[in-house]
């Protein structure tokens, strides 16, 4: 099959499984390469950039809200680039937008992601010391990410250790609100449980989204269950999103399209940052956002 006869089978999946609501139009209208830019690439230090997305639209006063995403990919590749296009829409909706570039491990060695948890801490503790030269609040900063960095977003709430020399220890690195796709919370079997979010819970977890796939090998249900519960023990909000029969890669991506998993999991993001008062209201959508996922509920 051509490369131009599967663009458009794959745009009439999406059509077909997402349909047309104005959520769905707004984000797709935001996939211009051209408007993939970042306004800026800030340098925390070597190794460790952060690619903002300005605010395009005038924000409430007074609610001078991050956002900050951490790619996946094992901790081996992956790239912030692959997020610009949700670090735009959010910067339309009057968010100041971040996408973190952390060192990588090498390949061909089995190293334990330490330095990815140090450039992580690094890059929240830079974004809250220039809070004022961006025009954020420096407790309104909300963290996200999917796989190997849906673990250092909930790295950043629960390991006390692993930092960079440099940095600046009186300056807290908790997220105010989490946003994990298909989180790698457990890697004790790999890499200890020191370095594993949960099997460090703690009394300060923040409200927290969730979205896996019910047959993910890499993140069991029961593993969601229990960082779940430490974040509803904590006094905090838990919300949980369930793709039937889906696997580990929710956030993979094809350049040409927005893919239907990609849609739903934005649109559960959207809503759970405006349900914290970070964005306005939701966009107005149709039942079709939500026919490949599913509300869970622990104990289910």
């Amino acid at each position: 099959m051509s490369r131009w006869i599967f663009g458009l089978v794959a745009m009439l999946v999406w059509v077909c499984t997402v349909g047309a609501s104005e959520f769905s139009e707004k984000i797709w209208a935001s996939y211009d390469a051209d408007a993939l830019k970042p306004t800026e690439i800030f340098k925390v230090r070597d190794g460790v950039e952060l690619h903002y997305f300005a605010p395009v639209t005038a924000r409430v006063e007074g609610n001078n809200v991050a956002h900050l995403y951490i790619h996946g990919g094992g901790f081996r590749g992956g790239s912030p680039r692959g997020f610009y296009r949700w670090s735009r829409y959010l910067a339309e909706h009057g968010v100041s937008a971040f996408a973190l570039k952390y060192r990588l491990l090498d390949r061909e060695k089995r190293g334990k992601p330490t330095i990815c948890v140090e450039d992580a801490k690094s890059a929240m503790r830079w974004l809250r010391a220039n809070a004022e030269k961006l025009d954020i609040d420096p407790e309104r900063i909300a963290v996200g990410g999917n796989s190997a960095g849906a673990h250092l977003a909930a790295a950043l709430a629960t390991l006390e250790g692993f930092n960079h020399p440099s940095d600046d220890l009186s300056i807290e690195t908790a997220p105010n609100l989490l946003l994990l796709g298909s989180p790698a919370l457990d890697l004790s079997e790999y890499f200890g449980t020191d370095i594993s979010p949960v099997h460090n819970l703690n009394e300060n977890l923040p409200n927290t989204i969730a979205i896996i796939g019910d047959s993910d090998s890499v993140i069991p249900m029961t593993t969601m269950e229990v960082f779940g519960q430490g974040v509803i023990d904590a006094g905090s909000d838990f919300e949980w999103w369930v793709f039937p029969g889906k696997g580990h890669a929710l956030n993979a991506q094809n350049k040409s399209y927005l893919t239907p998993e990609l849609m739903h999991i934005y649109y559960s993001y959207f809503n759970f940052l405006a349900k914290n008062d970070y964005v306005d209201e939701p966009l107005p959508a149709g039942d079709e956002v939500r026919t490949m996922i599913q509300q869970h509920k622990l104990g289910e």
